[in-house]
C-alpha cells in the first residue's frame, strides 16, 4: 500500500475489452543494479522490462484486484490492522520478505540528476527538437504521463508521443485495439506509445495535425525506442505473407514529417537520418 500505486488495464478477453483495477510499480529495469540478487525473473533491455505487463500509464503490473467480499463493522479484522501498521511502519531494508518494496523502490536514486524528492530533474530532457522538453500534461485526468506530466521513461512509462485529443480524434483507443476510454481525455492532450500511434496512422486515421511536438522527447527517436515497436500487442496490420508489415516505419515517418513541417529543425532531421540509418537493421524482424 505504501509504494504501490493503482492503475487501470484493458484486457482484451475473446474479443471483448474489460478494465482491470491493478496494482503497480515503477519498472525496476530503469536501474538494474538495484533489483534484488535474489529476483530472477526480469529480463531487462533499454531500461524496460521485456516479459512484463504495463498499466495505461506506463507503470509495471504486478497485481490485480477482483471482487470480493467487502468487510463490515460485524468482521473483527483488528488484527489484520494491526499486523498492517506493523508492516507499514517498517523501513524497506527491515521487513522480512518485501521483495515488491525492494523493487518498487529501485527507480529512487538520490543521484545527482534527480531532484530532492528521488525524481530525475526534467530540465536535463530534450524535445525532437534538441530544446527542453515540454509537459504534455492538460486536465487533471491521467494522460499516460510520468507524475510531473512529461512523456519521458521515468518511472518505467514507454508512452513518449504527445497527443492532442479532440472530438475527432476521440476514438483512438478503439481504433487502435483498446476499449473506448480515450472519449474522456477529449479535450486535453495525452502521452501514447509509438505502437498504438503508428496503428492509429496505419489505418488512415488523424487529421495530420495531432501532435504536440515540443512535449515528444528525443528519445523516441532512438533506434533502441523504435526497435522495441515491431510488433504491438498483436494489432499489427499483416502483409499477405502473415508478417507484420511497416506500419512502424511509416508510423514514425508520419511522426517526423508532421513535426518538421511546425519546425524546420536540423537536429530532427539529423536524428530521423541517424533512425533511417538503422532501418535494414530490423527486417528479419519486420
Amino acid at each position: 500500500m505504501k509504494y504501490a500505486k493503482v492503475d487501470k488495464y484493458d484486457a482484451n478477453l475473446n474479443d471483448t475489452c474489460v478494465t482491470y483495477d491493478v496494482l503497480t510499480i515503477p519498472d525496476p529495469c530503469c536501474n538494474i543494479s538495484k533489483i534484488p540478487e535474489s529476483v530472477s525473473g526480469y529480463k531487462c533491455e533499454n531500461r524496460k522490462t521485456q516479459n512484463g505487463v504495463y498499466s495505461r500509464n506506463g507503470r509495471l503490473i504486478f497485481a490485480l484486484f477482483y471482487d470480493t467480499k467487502i468487510a463490515t463493522e460485524s468482521d473483527d479484522i483488528s488484527d489484520v490492522l494491526k499486523k498492517c501498521k506493523t508492516r507499514m511502519d517498517t523501513m524497506p531494508d527491515d521487513l522480512q520478505g518485501g521483495i515488491f518494496v525492494k523493487l518498487s523502490l529501485a527507480c529512487d536514486d538520490k543521484s545527482s540528476d534527480k531532484s530532492s524528492d528521488g525524481m530525475q530533474n526534467h530540465s536535463s530532457l530534450k524535445n525532437i527538437y534538441g530544446e527542453s522538453l515540454k509537459s504534455c500534461k492538460t486536465g487533471t485526468e491521467p494522460g499516460s504521463w510520468d507524475n510531473e506530466g512529461y512523456c519521458s521513461e521515468m518511472g518505467g512509462g514507454v508512452h513518449q508521443i504527445c497527443m492532442n485529443v479532440t472530438e475527432e480524434r476521440g476514438d483512438f483507443s478503439e481504433a487502435t485495439g483498446q476499449s473506448d476510454w480515450s472519449e474522456g481525455r477529449v479535450g486535453n492532450n495525452h502521452c501514447m506509445c509509438l505502437g498504438a500511434w503508428a496503428l492509429y496512422k496505419a489505418k488512415g486515421k488523424g487529421d495530420g495535425n495531432e501532435l504536440v511536438c515540443d512535449s515528444i522527447p528525443d528519445m523516441s527517436l532512438d533506434p533502441s525506442y523504435v526497435g522495441n515497436w515491431n510488433t504491438w500487442n498483436g494489432n499489427e496490420y499483416l502483409k499477405k505473407d502473415g508478417k507484420p508489415n511497416d506500419q512502424i516505419i511509416d508510423g514514425v515517418d508520419s511522426m517526423v514529417q508532421q513535426c518538421y513541417d511546425k519546425k524546420n529543425s536540423k537536429y530532427l532531421r539529423e536524428k530521423y537520418d541517424n533512425l533511417r540509418s538503422k532501418y535494414s537493421d530490423w527486417n528479419s524482424v519486420i
